[in-house]
């Protein structure tokens, strides 16, 4: 707004300049620039360029404020368009007023309300005897968080409401299509169904931003949403362990849990996807994933996904050799650390009856998505020979393939 009024009174400066040099020889035989200075017989004309430029900017801005300058108009033409001036003056100058007046009842209106919401939780915690401790730590947090700023997601657009829904389908397709793609198992779906794509996109996909030290899930919660992490940093910590048990006099037997020394941390970078393990059983999560930084998911809503995949025979049937050679990789001691998160794709292929695991990577190889005919070798551009090495490779049990971050 300030530089589109000193633009503007820029222009009006050089206007002004302009009909003093040129506008000589009219009605009055004078303008402006034959004024006298106070105190001398030195006129305007005889300054400097740069006094001229000054005192031009200077009247152009007592044009659009109330301020006063010793310039006056000195014929017609000037006068006629200090009056014009004038006019526009008294435009900008409610605009301006009015501008600066919305921002500011808009701003106090937001304090008050952080004012008030503060003071509604100061009382509250007092009144359920909250310790002195835990009260400053959740009102410097709540305090942290009102300020800051969250990633955009499609809720708090309710114009989007507005859009058709063939609109708004093309819209979803557009954000989640390339995250679907980036997981084996979900490239394959798709690329075996071209409506999967845009049934997940409408039916199972949103964005959820998350604030540093937000928890995306806890432990003993149960996993109904698989996450992939388009930007950010979390962290996961496995807090839950199996019980060991362990004989004692008269068979009597105690549950021991594994000592916290072996707790691990995990970062969580972009591109990851998190509890793939909500597709494939009912599972209840063993550890906690922390936003450690503003970061921006795209949660998938497993029961929804399932519920598209059994309308397909032919994807149903993959879901289920994927599920049975997912599970028992939970129970091995090289997944367990991680279960929560994900389990590479080349481990649950490898856990496959070979048959299986072939025809299923000739699928990523050679087919498309969306309509595209032309799979993953192709659109590397590998020819026939590599291809068919490739081939001979699964064949022969050597090689698996997998795509996206999920390998």
């Amino acid at each position: 707004l300030v530089s589109s009024l000193l633009c503007m009174n820029h222009v009006m400066c050089c206007a002004w300049f302009w009909l003093g040099r040129r506008l000589q020889g009219l009605d009055t035989e004078s303008t402006w620039l034959d004024i006298h200075l106070l105190r001398g017989e030195i006129t305007y004309r005889d300054t400097t360029s740069a006094f001229q430029y000054t005192t031009s900017f200077h009247w152009a801005f007592t044009q659009l404020t109330a301020g006063s300058v010793a310039v006056m108009p000195q014929n017609s033409f000037e006068r006629g368009f200090n009056v014009c001036c004038l006019v526009i003056g008294l435009f900008v100058s409610c605009l301006l007023i009015s501008q600066l007046s919305a921002k500011m009842v808009h701003v106090q209106s937001i304090n008050h309300e952080r004012v008030c919401q503060l003071h509604l939780l100061l009382r509250f915690l007092e009144e359920q005897a909250v310790s002195r401790s835990l009260s400053l730590r959740i009102r410097r947090l709540i305090q942290k968080r009102m300020y800051a700023t969250k990633p955009i997601t499609m809720k708090d657009l309710p114009s989007l409401a507005l859009l058709p829904t063939t609109l708004k389908n093309e819209l979803d397709h557009s954000i989640f299509r390339p995250v679907l793609l980036k997981h084996t198992i979900l490239y394959m779906w798709c690329s075996m169904q071209d409506s999967m794509v845009h049934e997940i996109s409408a039916r199972s996909a949103e964005l959820r931003p998350f604030s540093p030290q937000d928890d995306v899930f806890v432990p003993h919660s149960s996993a109904s949403t698989v996450y992939h992490v388009q930007a950010g940093r979390l962290t996961y910590t496995r807090t839950v362990f199996a019980a060991e048990t362990v004989p004692l006099k008269h068979d009597a037997k105690v549950q021991r849990l594994k000592s916290n020394q072996e707790l691990q941390t995990i970062e969580v970078g972009p591109q990851s996807w998190v509890s793939m393990v909500a597709m494939w059983c009912h599972w209840a999560y063993v550890g906690t994933l922390c936003a450690q930084e503003t970061s921006r998911l795209v949660a998938l809503d497993a029961e929804e996904i399932l519920a598209i995949v059994q309308k397909y025979p032919g994807l149903l049937q993959v879901g289920r050799e994927w599920a049975k050679a997912f599970q028992p990789l939970l129970r091995s001691s090289e997944c367990m650390a991680y279960a929560d998160l994900d389990i590479a794709a080349a481990r649950v292929f490898i856990a496959m009856p070979l048959e299986r695991r072939v025809a299923l990577s000739k699928t990523i190889l050679v087919s498309g998505v969306d309509g595209n005919q032309h799979g993953l070798l192709t659109a590397h551009g590998m020819v026939t020979e590599r291809c068919e090495r490739i081939i001979r490779e699964l064949e022969d049990g050597s090689c698996v393939v997998n795509i996206g971050a999920d390998g």
